[in-house]
């Protein structure tokens, strides 16, 4: 199973089938996620590059409280029809065909990084195989 950049990298000659038949995400407990990836910059990823605060802004704990994947505008399609349901709520990749879910996914939200409603919910940019941003000048 390819995930995040190596679904993009290494794609080439797989079986690939439409986003439709991609309807949940096997790999994650999106709803009730039992661990969570805080990376350099301060994201709290529930999925690698899926964000869902930053303890720089607040703390874990309050990150962690206020976690309603629900309201989350990715993660809340992604529960409903997994990467399927995402296309489907954002018109991106409706015709499009993929690998696996982490493929259809990560393709998906790639497109959607473009968007000024997805910025702080999706990045940092090296999830993305884009510039890296700045390190941080200090920690708070």
């Amino acid at each position: 199973m390819l995930r995040g950049r190596a679904a993009h990298e290494l794609v080439e000659g797989l079986e690939v089938r439409h986003v439709g038949a991609f309807t949940e995400c096997p790999f994650e407990e999106l709803e009730a996620p039992t661990r969570v990836h805080v990376d350099p910059y301060g994201n709290v990823h529930i999925c690698q590059g899926i964000l869902a605060g930053n303890v720089w802004d607040s703390s874990l704990a309050q990150v962690v409280q206020g976690y309603d994947p629900h309201e989350h505008p990715v993660l809340g399609p992604l529960i409903e029809r997994g990467p399927a349901g995402l296309a489907n709520v954002t018109g991106m990749g409706t015709g499009s065909h993929f690998a696996s879910e982490c493929h259809a996914c990560y393709e998906i939200r790639r497109a959607l990084r473009e968007a000024p409603e997805y910025r702080g919910v999706l990045g940092p940019n090296q999830v993305y195989g884009e510039e890296p941003e700045p390190p941080p000048t200090s920690y708070r």
